[in-house]
């Protein structure tokens, strides 16, 4: 005869994977994970900490609050505030613990991903551009935009194996257009290459590189 043991969870968030999407500096984030409390005594949760991704805590303004509700739960609120744009692009996790008053549950874990929005807005990515003629003017256009109202600076642009020139023209702290013009001795034939963004945004640094194909008539 054998006997299958059912343990009980005692206290029960209602989510312990929580996501910050499009992530922007300025605008503060909160998401509540409300947490059940099946004991018949109040739920405590103890001091928190980051497990994992500690390093990140600072620069994304992560953080907490604990409140308990007149119905005996818990609601747990996450934020996040980053205060300028980050450096890095990739989705940033976090692994929290709390200790708790629960023999069955001793620690609550909850897992963070914070996604930073990209800090500029490049279109297009690539372009094919069929049928130029040397010399022409402003045969295409590069729109540059910034997020989160950040002031966005085109510092130079570096053109690789295309024979095309550049015209800067901002239309505000935060977009710019770049036109393409061919040059007046381009030969005849496929073209291939890339451009080359280097910009700031909200003074730090930011690089795009984009695929050019084009036919000189």
């Amino acid at each position: 005869m054998s006997f299958n043991a059912v343990v009980k969870a005692e206290l029960l968030p209602d989510e312990t994977k929580i996501e910050f999407r499009d992530v922007v500096p300025g605008k503060k984030l909160e998401q509540i994970v409300t947490i059940r409390n099946q004991m018949n005594h109040p739920a405590k949760l103890g001091k928190g900490s980051v497990l994992f991704g500690r390093e990140h805590v600072s620069e994304t303004g992560f953080g907490w609050k604990l409140k308990t509700k007149e119905d005996g739960s818990l609601a747990l609120t996450f934020s996040v505030n980053l205060k300028k744009a980050l450096t890095i692009r990739r989705p940033i996790r976090l692994k929290v613990g709390f200790p708790t008053n629960s023999k069955l549950d001793p620690k609550l874990i909850f897992y963070v991903t914070i996604r930073p929005m990209p800090p500029m807005v490049v279109t297009p990515t690539s372009f094919f551009l069929p049928n130029l003629s040397p010399g022409a003017k402003r045969v295409a256009s590069i729109h540059v935009d910034s997020n989160g109202g950040q002031r966005l600076a085109v510092e130079r642009v570096k053109i690789s194996s295309v024979p095309f020139t550049y015209e800067i023209e901002t239309q505000s702290e935060t977009s710019v257009v770049i036109w393409l013009n061919v040059n007046e001795t381009a030969q005849s034939g496929r073209v291939q290459g890339s451009l080359q963004l280097f910009t700031t945004v909200g003074g730090l640094a930011q690089m795009r590189i984009i695929p050019v194909k084009g036919q000189i008539q």
